[in-house]
C-alpha cells in the first residue's frame, strides 16, 4: 500500500469493481510480481567489523585466501545465517552495489559506528578505491589468480596458504578493455605513510610494518594478466634490483608522487635506486653450475695483489652512506655508490683509487709454508670463490698435510652452535649467563679451564664441558686450546658449524690472539 501510495479505501473499492468483470485485480498482481521477485533474489545483509584478539572468530578471506588477522578490518557478506569474509584490500564493486542497493552507504553497514574512528576511514578508502569502471575486471578476480599461482598481494600478512604451481596451470589471462589500459604504464609509485595503519601494508621483501612519515615505493605490475590490481609496496632498502633499472631507465623524476616527496626524501630515493643498481638484481633461480676448467701450474701459482689499508689489512666491499669519502683522493663519495674499505683503521677507498692501494700479496696453498711472520687481522689468503681462511689457520693445516701422521680430532675442547631455546641449557662460566638460542659457546672438557675429569676417564654427556660464551673466551684460554687440539681446525665440532660461523669464529679466535710485531 505504502508502495503504490494506496490508502485502505482506495484499495478496497478498486477490488470491488473488479469483482465480476473477469478482469484481475492490478493491484493483486502488483503484489504477486513483488513477491515472485523477492522469493527469486534472496536478501544480502553485510556486516563489517575489526578482529581484536588473535583467533578471534577466525576467518580466511575469500579472495585472496589470507588471514584476517588482529587489528585488521573484515567485511562480511550473507544471504543465510553465515558470512563469507573478505579483507578490505579485496572489497569488489559488486560489493559495493549491493550495499548501496540496500543501505545507500557503508555508513549503514551493520557494525561500522562500533568501529575506531581510524578504522571508519579505512572502510570509506578501501569502498571508495573498490570502484570499478566498464571494462575493468573487479580486484577479487585478479587476487583469487593470484592466490592461485602463488603470488602474493599486499593484503597477505601470513603466506601458509599460498599455492605454488608450475607455469602451466597457470589461469588464462582476463581480457582488458583499452579504456583503461593507460593505468598499466604507471607500474611504479612512491608516497609517504600518513599515519601508522594508513592503508595498512608490509614490506613485500622484510614483512615490516611501515610506520608513519616512511616512504615506501608500490609497484603495479601483475604477472598473472594485465588488469590493474593494489600496489605491492617495499621500504627503501628492500628496493629490487630489476625494479630500480625500471625507474632508472624512465627516469626518476617521473615517478607517479615523486613531486609530492619533500627535497631530503627525492635524495633519499635517488640513493636508494644507484644503491639497488650497485648491488645487483639476485635471481630467484640457483645459477647454472660452471665446468671445471684445468688452469695451467703457472695460472695457480700467480700472486695476486689485493687493496690493504695502511696497517696492512685486506679492504672490505661496502654501499657508501651520506658523508662518506675516499681517503686517498678526499673526495666525496655519493650515497649508494660502491666502494671498500676497513672499518678497524676507519679507512675508505673509492672505486678510482682502488688500483693505487693494491700491496697485500694473496699467495696460493703451496707459497704459504714457512710464513710464519705474517700476522693479519682479516683473510687474505682465498681457496676458492666461496670460502676464504685465515692465514694461521692456512699454516696448520699445511703443516699437517706435510706431516704424518695425522692425530684424531681432540674432544679436550668443544665449540657448539645452540641449536634451540633450552637446548643442552648452560650458564656461560665467566658472565654467569645463559647461552641462548642461536649462539656460539666454547666448551672445555677439563684442565685448568674446564670441569673435572670424568670418574674412571669415561665421557658421559655433553653437559660434563663448561661453556664459555665467545664474549668471555681469554688469550690464555686460546693458547691452551691450540696447544692441545693443535688449531682452530681440529677443534671438535667446527667442522659441523654453517660456514658464516665459522668465520665469526675465525674472527673472534684471531681477536684474541697477540700480535706478532
Amino acid at each position: 500500500l505504502k508502495l503504490f501510495r494506496l490508502d485502505p479505501i482506495t484499495l478496497h473499492w478498486t477490488s470491488l469493481s473488479c469483482q465480476g468483470t473477469g478482469q484481475m485485480d492490478p493491484v493483486l498482481a502488483a503484489f504477486t510480481e513483488i513477491q515472485t521477485a523477492a522469493a527469486s533474489k534472496p536478501k544480502c545483509s553485510y556486516k563489517v567489523e575489526a578482529v581484536l584478539k588473535k583467533g578471534w572468530r577466525w576467518a580466511q578471506c575469500r579472495a585472496c585466501r589470507s588471514d584476517i588477522v588482529k587489528d585488521h578490518v573484515r567485511f562480511g557478506c550473507s544471504q543465510g545465517a553465515s558470512y563469507s569474509w573478505w579483507c578490505l584490500g579485496c572489497v569488489t564493486g559488486d560489493i559495493v552495489r549491493g550495499v548501496v542497493e540496500e543501505v545507500e552507504a557503508v555508513d549503514g553497514v551493520d557494525g561500522f559506528m562500533d568501529l575506531p574512528d581510524t578504522l571508519k576511514l579505512e572502510v570509506k578508502m578501501a569502498f571508495a578505491d573498490a570502484q570499478v569502471r566498464t571494462g575493468e575486471v573487479p580486484p577479487v578476480k585478479v587476487a583469487l589468480a593470484r592466490s592461485i599461482a602463488g603470488v602474493p598481494t599486499p593484503c597477505v600478512p601470513d603466506r601458509r596458504f599460498a599455492v605454488h604451481v608450475s607455469e602451466a596451470t597457470l589461469p588464462r589471462a582476463v581480457a582488458q578493455s583499452p579504456a583503461v589500459s593507460h593505468r598499466s604504464t604507471a607500474a611504479c609509485r612512491v608516497e609517504v605513510v600518513e599515519r601508522t595503519g594508513w592503508k595498512v601494508a608490509q614490506c613485500r621483501v622484510c614483512e615490516k610494518i611501515l610506520d608513519e612519515d616512511q616512504p615506501r615505493f608500490g609497484a603495479l605490475g601483475n604477472e598473472v594478466d594485465a588488469s590493474p590490481v593494489p600496489h605491492s609496496w617495499y621500504c627503501f632498502d628492500c628496493l629490487p634490483a630489476e625494479m630500480a633499472g625500471k625507474v632508472e631507465t624512465a627516469g626518476v623524476d617521473v615517478t607517479e608522487g615523486f613531486a609530492d616527496l619533500s627535497a631530503a626524501q627525492q635524495q633519499t630515493l635517488r640513493a636508494a635506486v644507484r644503491k639497488a643498481l650497485t648491488l645487483g638484481e639476485v635471481s630467484p633461480e640457483p645459477l647454472a653450475k660452471k665446468a671445471r676448467t684445468v688452469e695451467p701450474s703457472d695460472a695457480r701459482d700467480a700472486k695476486v695483489l689485493e687493496p690493504s689499508c695502511p696497517a696492512g689489512h685486506l679492504l672490505v666491499d661496502l654501499v657508501a652512506e651520506d658523508g662518506y669519502y675516499c681517503s686517498v683522493c678526499e673526495g666525496d663519495v655519493e650515497q649508494g655508490a660502491l666502494m671498500c674499505g676497513c672499518r678497524v683503521c676507519d679507512y675508505d677507498v673509492c672505486n678510482s683509487c682502488k688500483p693505487s692501494v693494491a700491496h697485500v700479496e694473496v699467495l696460493p696453498f703451496s707459497d704459504a709454508v714457512g710464513m710464519q711472520d705474517v700476522s693479519v687481522a682479516l683473510p687474505v689468503a682465498a681457496v676458492d670463490d666461496s670460502s676464504r681462511i685465515m692465514m694461521s689457520d692456512l699454516l696448520l693445516c699445511e703443516q699437517r698435510m706435510t706431516a704424518a701422521p695425522m692425530p684424531p680430532i681432540s674432544d679436550v675442547y668443544r665449540v657448539e652452535l645452540v641449536g634451540k631455546k633450552g637446548w643442552k641449557w648452560a650458564q656461560c662460566k665467566g658472565c654467569k649467563n645463559d647461552i641462548v638460542k642461536h649462539q656460539l659457546r666454547l666448551g672445555s672438557l677439563h684442565g685448568p679451564y674446564g670441569a673435572k675429569p670424568y670418574p674412571g676417564g669415561k665421557k658421559t654427556a655433553g653437559n660434563c664441558y663448561s661453556w664459555w660464551c665467545l664474549k668471555c673466551v681469554t688469550p690464555e684460554q686460546i693458547a691452551d686450546m691450540d696447544a692441545k687440539t693443535g688449531g682452530v681446525c681440529r677443534l671438535d665440532g667446527f667442522a659441523e658449524l654453517p660456514t658464516q660461523q665459522q668465520a665469526a669464529f675465525r674472527r673472534t679466535l684471531e681477536s684474541f690472539r697477540p700480535s706478532k710485531p
